[in-house]
């Protein structure tokens, strides 16, 4: 099997898992039972796709871009503008700043 084939396949697969355990986590409970259909149907169309895309497809999207920007960078100054944007134009939203010092990432301000 290829690198990038197995890049991809390892890619998919955790993003499946980690919006599983975002599920679970906020919900508290593994009894949610909404989740659990999420989940089983985003593994089944994982499997659909092995079977039915061509090899070089799954490789070529698993392959490392090089001119690609970093996306953390422009969220981080999204979210900074945002921020600035609320505090000048939505009411309350400095003493909701005061109250709540973890907005975006807890123990992050």
């Amino acid at each position: 099997m290829n690198k990038d084939v197995l890049r991809r396949m390892v890619q998919t697969v955790l993003t499946l898992l980690t919006k599983g355990f975002i599920l679970f986590i906020t919900a508290w409970t593994l009894k949610w039972i909404w989740a659990w259909i999420f989940i089983s149907l985003g593994a089944v169309m994982l499997i659909i796709n092995v079977m039915v895309l061509p090899r070089e497809v799954i490789e070529e999207r698993g392959k490392r871009k090089e001119n690609v920007k970093n996306a953390g960078i422009l969220l981080i100054i999204r979210t900074l503008l945002e921020d600035r944007t609320l505090i000048a134009e939505l009411d309350g939203y400095v003493e909701y700043t005061q109250k709540v010092k973890y907005r975006l990432i807890p123990f992050i301000r």
